[in-house]
């Protein structure tokens, strides 16, 4: 987008601020929100997203991702599998903080800090500083000892400075100075002075310690409905294993038959009405079908490798764990939707179990159209879209499953 387009815009904008009405609208559609977010429960009708804020974070999402692409080209950093592996943590971390903001912790201005989407744009920031870093390292002639005694140093000492204005409760500097010690050690041991030279393998090292820090935070809180930290989970891998079984059946095996398929449906649901004498064999017959099913397949549908691919896997396992834990939330512990387009869905089924086949939509939709611009997009900028659309899935799933089980 050209720049004096931006400018323009961003000079429209500001001017709306001098304006009464305009004052008003940003206070009722963007500020209030956000305050609303911070000091009250979800369910508030303040707390919601609107069209207008959602377009707009639409926007800076986009910008978000340009200004990235081309700083991360400036730096020289390949975006690839393993940047996605690095940035994970990062991701885990965003819905990890808005947990510490869900269970109290702060008060405001700070609070503000951990509400989306400011919190997403100060892990951005925090991101920049780590690979800029990494890659300054990487470039300059620093013996590898006194650059890692220096990043020690600051790791327990930004917390320490951290701690002294933190509210009670926080982890005590002494434990988390050991947690570094400990890390550094490891990573010592196993990977020499990689990390140094390796901005990526750097990113990912600080923002595990960083996740670390946070979830050893909120391993302090009780934990009343802990049980859906295996839930959600174990019910997002169910889905994607099903997803990635579903595309090599089809690739390698080929489509089942239809016509057995609706077969073995028919004879399901007789078995199911029937009484326990015919019930056997009604089943046995259905498993028949199924087998034929899957014996006289139709043609096999190669294009369905790509959704093999781990990273593609990854991108399902993200947004069925955000769907998974806003069904669990909103039908079992009485949530609240708060996005625009799905609450409108939730409350057109009556239920948040919709969540899940939208989700297996919106993804597939995504890699079709990656695959079928595959000429057109290049490996990094692929990555790193796939990087934003993972964060849009697996940082408020996260959030959403701490939360439930801290009772937020």
């Amino acid at each position: 987008m050209d720049r004096r387009i931006l400018l323009a815009v961003a000079a429209i904008l500001g001017a709306s601020l001098f304006l009464p009405d305009g004052r008003q609208f940003w206070f009722d559609y963007f500020v209030a929100p956000i305050v609303a977010d911070a000091i009250g429960p979800t369910g508030t009708a303040g707390a919601r997203y609107n069209i207008y804020n959602t377009a707009a974070y639409g926007v800076l999402f986009y910008l978000g991702f340009i200004g990235v692409e081309r700083k991360l080209r400036e730096l020289d950093i390949v975006v690839d599998g393993r940047f996605l592996l690095a940035a994970t943590p990062l991701v885990l971390l965003g819905g990890a903080a808005r947990a510490l903001e869900d269970a109290g912790l702060f008060a405001p201005p700070v609070q503000y800090l951990f509400i989306s989407p400011i919190i997403y744009l100060l892990l951005g920031a925090v991101a920049f500083l780590l690979l800029w870093g990494g890659a300054t390292l990487r470039d300059s002639t620093l013996p590898s000892l006194p650059a890692g005694l220096a990043l020690v140093a600051l790791a327990i000492g930004g917390y320490g400075a951290w701690w002294l204005f933190a509210p009670p409760g926080w982890v005590h500097p002494a434990v988390w100075a050991l947690v570094v010690l400990a890390v550094t050690a490891a990573v010592a041991e196993f990977r020499s002075s990689r990390p140094l030279h390796n901005p990526v393998e750097l990113f990912g090292l600080g923002s595990g310690l960083a996740l670390l820090l946070v979830l050893l935070q909120l391993a302090q809180f009780d934990a009343p409905h802990g049980e859906v930290l295996f839930e959600v989970p174990l019910l997002a891998l169910g889905l994607t294993l099903a997803v990635a079984g579903a595309a090599w059946l089809k690739a390698e095996r080929g489509v089942p038959h239809p016509g057995f398929m609706l077969c073995t449906l028919f004879l399901g649901w007789l078995a199911l009405t029937a009484d326990g004498g015919h019930a056997f064999w009604l089943v046995l017959a259905a498993f028949g079908c199924l087998g034929a099913a899957l014996r006289f397949p139709l043609r096999k549908l190669r294009a369905l490798q790509v959704v093999q691919r781990p990273e593609y896997l990854g991108l399902y396992f993200a947004h069925f764990l955000d769907g998974s834990a806003t069904w669990l939330g909103i039908d079992r512990y009485g949530y609240v939707e708060k996005h625009v387009l799905p609450s409108g869905a939730i409350d057109y089924f009556g239920t948040a179990a919709v969540m899940l086949p939208l989700k297996f939509a919106v993804v597939s939709a995504v890699i079709w159209a990656l695959e079928a611009e595959h000429e057109e997009i290049d490996h990094h900028t692929r990555y790193l879209l796939l990087l934003f659309l993972m964060t849009l899935g697996l940082a408020p799933g996260t959030r959403d499953i701490l939360r439930l089980a801290l009772g937020t």
